[in-house]
């Protein structure tokens, strides 16, 4: 489901090549085509290691795969049923900023003041 609720910034969805591309970026290692074995139900034991780099590339909680509440949230939240708080946003991005690179790092603080001036002209019509 998160290859349909998640997409890319171009509004396509992510391929099974960039969720391996994903998994491998957060340490883990999986092919392409056991990517798409697991989105087809083909495979149904992954590794937890899979399942941490897959939950790390969509920025959503490792138990999100196991626990039927922590699956309602994350659904809820994607698809439009319920909004997250500033607090599980933050924790949810914590871990995608660390692994980037001190470069990448620099980037984004620089990008968040001219973010929030945006979107403070948005709101103010």
């Amino acid at each position: 489901m998160l290859f349909d609720w998640c997409r890319r910034a171009d509004g396509h969805a992510y391929t099974d090549r960039q969720g391996a591309e994903g998994v491998r970026r957060a340490g883990g290692s999986i092919s392409p085509t056991y990517v798409w074995q697991l989105r087809t139900g083909r495979a149904r034991d992954p590794r937890m290691s899979h399942l941490r780099g897959l939950a790390q590339f969509f920025v959503v909680p490792a138990n999100y795969f196991t626990d039927d509440d922590a699956y309602a949230k994350v659904k809820a939240r994607l698809t439009g049923g319920g909004h997250a708080s500033p607090d599980q946003l933050l924790t949810s991005m914590i871990p995608n900023f660390a692994s980037l690179s001190v470069a990448s790092q620099a980037l984004m603080r620089s990008m968040l003041p001219l973010v929030t001036q945006w979107d403070r002209e948005r709101a103010a019509g």
